[in-house]
């Protein structure tokens, strides 16, 4: 364990029950926001995939159709 998360985990030991839920919900809405933030990323990679295909599919048919 690196000197300064020791040093945090000392601090919150002298923390009263109010302040380490207080801190505990803080640490919970950060993990939540970027977990979001990962979550929608992985979703617009998703979105963008799927028009790639999309337009792919449609250059494909456009040249497979195509009477020379």
């Amino acid at each position: 364990m690196s000197d300064a998360l020791a040093y945090v985990e000392k601090q919150v030991d002298t923390f009263s029950l109010a302040e380490q839920i207080h801190l505990l919900n803080f640490i919970a809405n950060k993990i939540n926001k970027k977990s979001a933030i990962l979550t929608n990323e992985f979703t617009e990679e998703q979105s963008l995939q799927r028009m790639r295909e999309a337009s792919l599919s449609t250059v494909w048919e456009s040249v497979k159709n195509d009477t020379w």
